[in-house]
């Protein structure tokens, strides 16, 4: 009779232990959270010197989990029309909320020719449209410390043309 009952007690809680790892995975605790949504929302650029360009760079990032997910610090790189155009860090902490979105400002460099070549490719063809591709990592400190990666492209279509 013993036997049976603590069979009982053993498989009840192998249930319940099964239950919560289960949980936890769903939460981000075990597993690392789905990865951000991260898109270009706006390119302003600081300062400029003959051989390096300052720019600043507005991210929007979403967060697809139904958990907040916290990250203190990002390095990215951006290409535009398939060339290598800027690249930064921060280590600003920002915590994005469940289901939710930030934009962030990070600030990256260019090399001036890089700059120049970039502006003189468009100013050729206005029509053809900017597209551009993004990639980095986020250090992400909650819910648990792991390094998300992400990757987006997008492209401006139809940006100078004439209506």
């Amino acid at each position: 009779m013993m036997k049976s009952s603590s069979r009982v007690t053993s498989l009840f809680l192998l249930g319940c232990g099964l239950l919560v790892a289960a949980a936890c995975a769903h939460s981000g605790v075990f597993g690392p959270p789905e990865p951000p949504v991260v898109t270009l929302s706006n390119l302003v650029p600081l300062d400029a010197s003959p051989f390096e360009t300052r720019v600043r760079a507005d991210l929007r990032i979403q967060n697809p989990n139904d958990f907040d997910v916290g990250f203190d610090g990002m390095r990215f790189d951006l290409e535009v029309n398939d060339q290598p155009f800027l690249s930064g860090v921060s280590n600003q902490r920002v915590t994005l909320p469940r289901l939710g979105e930030e934009v962030v400002s990070v600030e990256g460099t260019t090399t001036t020719f890089d700059l120049l070549r970039q502006i003189r490719g468009v100013a050729s063809d206005p029509a053809a449209g900017i597209r551009y591709r993004i990639e980095g990592r986020l250090f992400v400190v909650e819910p648990r410390r792991t390094p998300v990666d992400f990757e987006k492209s997008g492209s401006f279509e139809g940006w100078g043309k004439k209506p």
